[in-house]
Order: C-alpha cells, then structure tokens, then sequence
C-alpha cells in the first residue's frame, strides 16, 4: 500500500493499481487475488463469495441505517462511526440463527448488538450527559416514553470552550429486514439549555407511539448538541466536535 502525494487525487483502477481513499487519505495498491469472474463461477472461492454476499448486505444496511438518522446523526459522528457501525453491523448479521452462511440477514434480535454504540468515541453521551435518562416501551401496546428528572445544566453536562447552551435530541426508529422506504424516525429535541444556568430545569417527557412489524426491532437513541450563543441566536461549536449521540435501547 503506497500514498497518493501529487495534487491530482484519483479514485477508481489504472491497470493492474486501485487508487482509493481512506480517513481522508490518498492511497493506491496493486490489484491481488482472484477476478469477480473466478469468485462468482470458481467452487474453490465459495468461500469468498459468501463473504462478498454478506458483506454486501451489511454495507447495505449500515448506508440505509445512517441515511434514516441523518436528521440526528448530523454533526453528532467522528470520522470512524461508520467503519464502527459496519463492525457491530457484521456481528448482527453473523447473529443469524436460521440461515445459513451466505444468506444470513440482519435480524431484529440480532439488532440488540447495536445497543450502546457511540457515535463520537472522543465525547461520548455516557460522559456529557451525567444525569438519568429513563426510557421504556411496552411492545404489546406500541407505547414507549422518554423521562429526564428535573436536573441542574451547570452540574449535569459537561460544558466546553465557547459552548453557551446544549440541547437533548432523541431518536426513535424501526429497523430491520423487512423495512418500507416510507418510515421515517421520530426525532424530538429538547430547548436549548444555558450551560452556567444553576438552578433546576423541568423534567423531561417525551411519549411516543409505534408498533413495529413481525421480527423488526425499535431503536431509540439519545443525544447532546452544543451551541454558543451570539445575539439570540444558535450557532454549532467547533462543527459538532463535542456532540455525541448513543444507541441507547433496543425493543424487539
């Protein structure tokens, strides 16, 4: 593997070298292995082909996943939140109880492996947020809410450089094999709350009605955004850089 370090960046194959990119690098390398012709014809890379297939889908499923919560994962990632999601989207699929390998699928049960995924590792919601977030969901009636005790911002989130404010985001989404274009997340976010504010805020409510089809699975994800405040208006601080979001409970 070599690095690209002429002011001209190529993406795609010359010859017998692939040109790609990577963490925002330039990088090429020489072709290797068997041709897709081989792989998809050749009993000798059966293998291979199981891998491709399944590999294929997880990637399917990581893209269709993300796209869904772009409202909420919007400046809330770090750059490797989705090599990570492709990770923990793997062990959902390799999860599979009943097909067989080179046709497992990504399952609603399976989907549990998700649970506590961060999207930003460098500021974790575990760590910004430190006050009790009580989710619940009954399955049977599709009736889920979202309660944050009265808490006090200056004591209970993390406050940064030029950050002012910070605001609560919550997610809910279904997902798994069987999932319409049509469906959309529900996401809620909470007012904006002054970071130096010491004295209690109101709790938090939030209620939600969903029932999800036979053998998909409900995910609800919790967040922080930050802000500074400048004439009585909202600004991102450092591009999101503090933000974070986290899978926080999955209802099969």
């Amino acid at each position: 593997m070599a690095r690209q370090i002429g002011i001209i960046k190529i993406k795609g194959s010359i010859g017998d070298l692939s040109f790609y990119e990577s963490a925002g690098v330039q990088l090429v390398r020489k072709k290797t292995g068997a041709t897709k012709k081989q792989i998809e014809t050749d009993p000798r890379f059966q293998r291979t082909k199981e891998n491709a297939q399944e590999f294929g889908r997880t990637m399917k499923s990581c893209k269709l996943l993300k796209q869904r919560l772009q409202g909420i994962l919007f400046q809330c990632t770090d750059k490797s939140f989705f090599n990570r999601l492709v990770s923990r989207m793997s062990m959902v699929l390799k999860s599979d109880p009943v097909n067989q390998r080179g046709e497992r699928i990504v399952t609603g049960r399976g989907l549990e492996l998700l649970s506590g995924l961060e999207t930003n590792r460098n500021f974790k919601f575990k760590d910004q947020v430190l006050t009790d977030i009580h989710i619940s969901f009954d399955v049977t009636k599709g009736e889920g809410i979202v309660v944050v005790p009265s808490f006090i911002p200056a004591q209970r989130i993390r406050r940064y450089e030029r950050c002012t404010h910070a605001q609560l985001v919550f997610a809910v989404i279904e997902f798994g094999a069987t999932i319409s274009a049509q469906i959309e997340p529900i996401v809620w976010r909470s007012d904006h709350h002054a970071l130096s504010n010491v004295r209690p805020i109101l709790g938090i409510k939030f209620s939600f009605g969903w029932t999800p089809k036979s053998g998909n699975t409900l995910i609800v994800l919790v967040g922080i955004c930050y802000f500074e405040q400048i004439a009585g208006f909202y600004f991102p601080v450092a591009k999101g850089k503090y933000n974070a979001v986290v899978f926080d409970k999955i209802y099969c």
